[in-house]
């Protein structure tokens, strides 16, 4: 599903227009890029750095046939917090890092569930199953071997922000959550945790729903499936279109209904797949001038 589906989509609409017989009047693009998943620098980025600039850009992700115009900030953080080293018959000589990571891992946990309830935007709540920001706790690495008490204990994180916060902000809110909840603790509060922002990292993602570009492929969208129900959304997960707005051009997301992203029995529906193919390929047609010239050979 992510996001093989999108990238055949585009393929098949290409394909489809070409044995047709169909020229567009203008200059039509499809790149295939190496990353997407950890910050696109490597991918969409680089595309349009190169000049490849178009007048509209859309990036095939699997949004269920909805026309997506933004997506939450990003940061990623790691958390060390430092123990003492014991030989595991002397337990009582050392600090085991782990259960000082405890109360940690809760507090940011609770940060979580606390900021899904305080803090919402429509887009991501309509597009992402009415959660508009996370906190995920995805790495916990520590200890070096079963005879020893742990020393150090590691997590890294990714944090979710909306439009209207700032990078700084929620440096600050995370922070002051970890050092505040270590406060109760003699030895943390001795041996603060270290905090490191690292690797990805972007503010929040708006497109103007109302460009003509959105609009007509939105119209369009509607009238190739038939139906009213596609949406103007927002998602919580990164998506390359952002980067069109450092060239003053727009971009959105639209692709394949599927589920299981980044788990085992990731799957897409492959109906949806030949859907997106024909909006893309009915987005050509309407886009490139109007104008298409045909041709015979």
């Amino acid at each position: 599903m992510d996001m093989k589906s999108g990238l055949l989509a585009n393929w098949f609409a290409l394909k489809a227009l070409l044995d047709l017989g169909l020229k567009p009047a203008g200059t039509v693009q499809l790149h295939s890029t190496i990353e997407e998943e950890s910050g696109g620098a490597g991918g969409a980025l680089t595309c349009l750095e190169e000049g490849y600039v178009t007048d509209g850009f859309v990036t095939t992700e699997p949004h269920s046939l909805n026309v997506t115009v933004s997506h939450t900030g990003v940061m990623y953080f790691r958390v060390s917090v430092y123990g003492k080293t014991a030989h595991a018959s002397r337990t009582q000589d050392g600090v085991n890092a782990i259960g000082k990571m405890y109360p940690i891992y809760h507090a940011l946990q609770q940060l979580e569930e606390t900021r899904a309830e305080d803090v919402q935007f429509e887009l991501y709540q309509r597009g992402s199953d009415k959660q508009s920001v996370n906190l995920n706790i995805g790495t916990f690495q520590a200890g070096d071997w079963a005879s020893n008490v742990a020393g150090k204990a590691t997590i890294e994180c990714r944090i979710g922000f909306i439009p209207g916060e700032t990078r700084e902000q929620i440096r600050d809110l995370v922070e002051k959550t970890i050092l505040d909840t270590v406060q109760d603790d003699e030895w943390l509060r001795k041996h603060p945790p270290q905090i490191e922002w690292y690797g990805w990292t972007t503010e929040a993602w708006y497109q103007d729903p109302n460009d003509d570009y959105v609009q007509e492929f939105l119209q369009t969208a509607k009238d190739v499936l038939d139906t009213n129900d596609v949406q103007i959304i927002g998602r919580t997960g990164g998506n390359d279109a952002r980067f069109t707005q450092y060239y003053d051009r727009p971009g959105i997301g639209f692709g394949p209904i599927g589920s299981g992203a980044h788990s085992p029995d990731e799957y897409v529906e492959i109906d949806s797949v030949l859907k997106t193919a024909n909006v893309l390929a009915n987005h050509i047609l309407e886009w490139t001038a109007k104008d298409f010239k045909h041709d015979s050979n």
